[in-house]
């Protein structure tokens, strides 16, 4: 253990251990978006990853969920090793740290991870999860509205003015309705370089980082993964 102060952390060390029967190490991840954060365990030559989102802000049934009707969908997602809902953890098996954008960095080829990350997605396509939230108009509006509450006060030093925010609105509009009338099918939403991991034995791709999944228009996530803001792929292959 650290010598720095973490009950939640030290906690959640003395659950796993007492969930895997052996002691472990734990080592700090990156978090996500949210309270949420996630550690490596080891234990006995076995890595694991640990989730511990606090349940005053986080819960972890709609992860569970999600992951549940995705895995029968046949994608290919962690594994759920140990969960306790009331505690907010959850051990899950480990893909490693090779995400599609590291192995790019290191020369990797492309083409074998794009091939298998559309497959993957006409699997989730085709999977009919029985309650997802609509990615509907509202939603969409509200995913807008980032770039002007965050991208341009922080990186544009500007700040819209109310009737400025109405053009914006306005002028989306037409598009947002036209996404809405496409055909729906369940979307991941971050379905890009960052959230698809290249295990150690090579493919199928991991998926990661999916519980935000929801209904929405079938163009979504693959857009999200061919004009992926992370990646600057030839336009021939798009």
């Amino acid at each position: 253990m650290s010598n720095n102060a973490d009950p939640r952390r030290d906690q959640a060390l003395v659950w796993a251990a007492q969930a895997l029967g052996k002691p472990c190490t734990i080592a700090k991840l990156a978090g996500d978006a949210s309270f949420r954060r996630y550690f490596r365990l080891h234990c006995e030559g076995v890595s694991y990853v640990l989730m511990d989102a606090p349940p005053q802000h986080e819960d972890v049934k709609p992860f569970l969920c999600v992951l549940d009707w995705m895995g029968k969908a046949g994608l290919s997602i962690p594994a759920v090793i140990a969960k306790d809902s009331g505690l907010g953890f959850l051990l899950l098996g480990d893909f490693g740290d090779v995400t599609w954008a590291v192995h790019l960095m290191r020369g990797g080829d492309v083409g074998p991870m794009m091939a298998d990350a559309l497959r993957q997605l006409h699997l989730l396509q085709a999977a009919r999860p029985e309650s997802l939230h609509d990615f509907d108009v509202a939603r969409m509006q509200r995913e807008c509205d980032l770039y002007l509450d965050w991208y341009l006060p922080r990186v544009g030093a500007m700040t819209p003015s109310q009737r400025q925010r109405d053009d914006f609105h306005a002028a989306l509009l037409p598009v947002l309705n036209e996404l809405a009338g496409l055909p729906r099918v369940p979307v991941h939403l971050d379905y890009h370089s960052r959230n698809l991991m290249l295990p150690a034995d090579g493919l199928p791709l991991g998926v990661i980082d999916f519980q935000d999944a929801v209904n929405g228009p079938v163009t979504y996530d693959l857009a999200s993964l061919l004009y992926d803001c992370y990646q600057d792929y030839p336009e021939s292959m798009r």
